[in-house]
């Protein structure tokens, strides 16, 4: 009789703590490498005067996710118009960053953003270093803090409400899977 009773209760607390997980739901948000591509793809192209002598405009961003650095990489190209002159250079640009939550504002942001390339076509090499010394950190100010993703309240709310709050996060080649732990 004792070894049916524990095995009623097993069985019970199995169904109690399964009840339990469905009433939390998922202890995981997930968000797809298509998701983020579109959110860039909505933000940009970026236009914004650099140096008081030219107009950058950045467009067709091509993301990928780097799950052995825990990294997002962002190239994409630009057009670098000079505003005294008046002419056009087309480029790239490719840069790296990590990711961070933000709490207050429920929201997903690039960080320690490190810029790989700066190339301005038709550029002379000296020049090259020239405006990659100036341009490379002012593009990495500039995504510092991007926005990435923008959680709606009814996502992480009832996650908050039962006492979780967002943990790691964690790149995948497939998108990023944001774990939701306890707060303590």
């Amino acid at each position: 009789m004792s070894t049916l009773r524990s095995f009623i209760a097993a069985v019970l607390l199995t169904a109690l703590l399964s009840a339990c997980a469905h009433l939390v739901g998922p202890q995981s948000v997930q968000v797809s490498a298509h998701e983020l591509q579109a959110k860039l793809d909505q933000v940009l192209p970026l236009e914004r005067p650099v140096l008081e002598v030219f107009t950058l405009k950045v467009e067709s961003p091509r993301l990928r996710l780097l799950p052995e650095t825990q990294q997002l990489a962002l190239s994409v190209h630009l057009n670098l118009h000079d505003r005294l002159l008046g002419h056009d250079k087309g480029g790239d640009f490719a840069f790296r960053a990590g990711l961070q939550f933000d709490a207050p504002t429920l929201s997903l942001k690039l960080v320690h953003v490190q810029v790989d390339q700066f190339q301005i076509d038709g550029v002379a090499p000296q020049m090259q270093a020239h405006i990659n010394r100036l341009a490379a950190p002012q593009l990495e100010q500039r995504f510092e803090g991007f926005v990435l993703r923008q959680f709606k309240p009814e996502e992480l709310g009832t996650a908050y409400k039962l006492g979780y709050t967002v943990g790691r996060i964690e790149v995948r080649s497939d998108g990023l899977k944001i774990e939701l732990v306890p707060q303590s």
